[in-house]
Formats: structure tokens, sequence, C-alpha cells
């Protein structure tokens, strides 16, 4: 079990606490070993296929990281999102907003 866990940590822990259940594939985690980790709260669903990591808190960069992993790897900030990240001043934030080009898988 901490073998499995501590493998989960590693997409979460360069990705504000997120991993797809791609990436947690990837690692050597099973969709029930997923699904358990859900059920038991420590992992949430963000978007289909796209997990948060209770231990990571939840911020505004992290929703907009979620978003554009939901999308694909195509898929990029865009418009009034890139300017928050960016840190331009007077421009709030709103629901993530992202390009993406051509088909998404």
């Amino acid at each position: 079990m901490l073998r499995l866990d501590a493998a989960l940590a590693r997409p979460a822990a360069h990705q504000l606490g997120l991993a797809t259940r791609v990436q947690l594939r990837a690692v050597g985690l099973s969709d029930r070993q997923v699904d358990l980790r859900i059920d038991a709260g420590v992992l949430r669903v963000i978007h289909d296929g796209v997990l948060h990591h209770a231990a990571w808190p939840f911020t505004h960069e992290t929703r907009l990281l979620a978003a554009q992993l939901a999308c694909g790897r195509t898929a990029v900030l865009s418009h009034r999102s890139a300017a928050v990240l960016h840190g331009f001043e007077g421009i709030r934030r709103v629901r993530p907003e992202l390009t993406v080009v051509g088909i998404t898988d």
C-alpha cells in the first residue's frame, strides 16, 4: 500500500497535487486502487479523469491546471486565465479559459 501511495504522489508532486488516471496507471495503480482512494477521501475527482490529492491545498492555480489537464495535451491557458497566471494587475479571476488546438484525446 505504501509503495502505491508513493507512486501516486509522484505525478501529483509536480502538478499542484493533481494527477490524471492515465498518469496513475502509468505509475502502477489500477482503476480499482484509484477508486478506493477516492472512496477513502485521499483523492477527489475534479474533472473526468483528473484527480486532486487531499494533502495538497486547492488553489486557483490548481483549478487552472486541472482544467488544462482535463482538456488534453494540446490545451493551453488563454485570455484572462493566462493573464492572471502571469500576474497582470486588474484582471479578475474567472472560470478557466483555455484554447485547445486540434483533436484532444
